[in-house]
């Protein structure tokens, strides 16, 4: 196996060749014998499947390109203890749009949301929002100011819009299925889709928001349940 100037083994051949060679397994059908119970007899050899492989590394953080590549093969598989839930674009754009929700009378946490990739809104707009007498308060969603450039208005109102929705789900749903509906109405699970590596990506939104609900659904609030996805 080639290596770099330390002596050290090439990662990313290391990647590649034990990626490659769990697909070839599967996709070849070469068998495996599995365990069999305490005092039951050897079972016989059967084709290998995508779940009877486990990679391990020292580090956490060597899983992810193991996950990524596996994807790009075509091979399902799952992170665990490694840091793509962390490194997830949606997850924290979802937690910029629902804390400013959750806490209308901080005008740093809309003022936030706002300039972030979901809403977009520019420095410039946010002064010109300001200076005609609008309020950061997403409750306001009437009062945004005539006066704006007709795309600022309708990027400002439409923003406003979708927060007073998005109270409302969470007012009258479960938390769970609340935030569900708010990352797809977000279009976030399409844009997790749509990267490199995509469907890792949206599996992996959908597993943050499930977890969410396995772990304490019904037994806590918004706000601890925002705690947990920013955790």
């Amino acid at each position: 196996m080639p290596v770099d100037e330390k002596g050290n083994a090439d990662a990313s051949v290391e990647v590649e060749a034990i990626s490659s060679f769990i697909v070839d397994a599967v996709e070849c059908g070469k068998t495996i014998t599995r365990g069999a119970p305490a005092g039951g007899e050897v079972c016989e050899p059967t084709p290998a499947k995508y779940g009877d492989f486990m990679i391990i590394t020292k580090v956490k953080e060597e899983l992810d390109p193991f996950a990524r590549r596996l994807q790009e093969l075509g091979a399902p598989c799952q992170v665990s203890g490694g840091k793509e839930l962390g490194n997830l674009p949606e997850l924290k754009m979802l937690l910029y749009c629902l804390k400013a929700v959750v806490d209308p009378d901080n005008p740093v946490l809309l003022v936030g949301a706002l300039r972030s990739e979901l809403f977009g809104v520019s420095d410039q707009a946010l002064y010109r929002y300001k200076k005609g007498g609008g309020r950061f308060d997403y409750r306001a969603v009437k009062d945004v100011p005539t006066e704006l450039p007709e795309e600022e208005r309708k990027t400002f109102t439409g923003a406003f819009e979708r927060m007073v929705r998005y109270s409302a789900l969470l007012s009258r749903l479960s938390i769970s299925t609340a935030l569900e509906k708010i990352a797809e109405d977000l279009g976030l699970f399409a844009l997790a889709g749509a990267r490199e590596g995509g469907d890792v990506a949206a599996g992996s939104l959908a597993k943050s928001l499930e977890i969410l609900r396995s772990s304490r659904e019904g037994r806590w609030t918004i706000k601890q349940a925002l705690e947990t996805l920013g955790r």
